[in-house]
């Protein structure tokens, strides 16, 4: 186990209401989307997982459509910048909170991100798994507060 999936794997103290709301995670990383999927579900998220960005358009194309994405960006198939793409150009998925959560950590990609509509950008080497709990407990207030 990484460094980085040990930090991951260290519980939140902090209570988190159960909110029932839909995540899809979509990263490439089996053992990451492992980890936030558990952690997610003992809280009260329902989850979907994507193990890069076609799949996950696949799923919501079939109708699997969260209210917030965790998303990675370097991921085959289709990266993260272009799931953002999608989900900005059809009006069903437009409503759909992004918040990235990868190893890219130059100022160009998360201003980059930031103009295409990320809620939080969130660098893999600098973040724990009870900082993003925490956001989208924050987000899930926010979304049941203006539907």
């Amino acid at each position: 186990m990484t460094e980085y999936s040990a930090r991951l794997e260290q519980s939140s103290d902090s209570p988190v209401m159960k909110t029932g709301r839909k995540v899809m995670i979509v990263d490439d990383d089996l053992h990451m989307s492992e980890v936030f999927a558990q952690k997610l579900e003992s809280v009260g998220y329902s989850v979907i997982v994507a193990h890069d960005g076609l799949e996950a358009i696949e799923k919501m194309d079939e109708g699997e459509v969260p209210s917030i994405m965790l998303l990675d960006i370097v991921m085959p198939r289709m990266d993260g910048f272009e799931v953002i793409e999608a989900i900005n150009e059809n009006p069903v998925w437009k409503e759909i909170v992004v918040i990235v959560h990868t190893n890219l950590s130059q100022k160009i990609h998360i201003d980059h991100a930031k103009s295409m509509g990320v809620r939080e950008y969130f660098i893999k080497s600098h973040s724990n798994l009870s900082e993003i709990i925490t956001k989208l407990e924050q987000t899930s207030m926010k979304l049941d507060a203006h539907p």
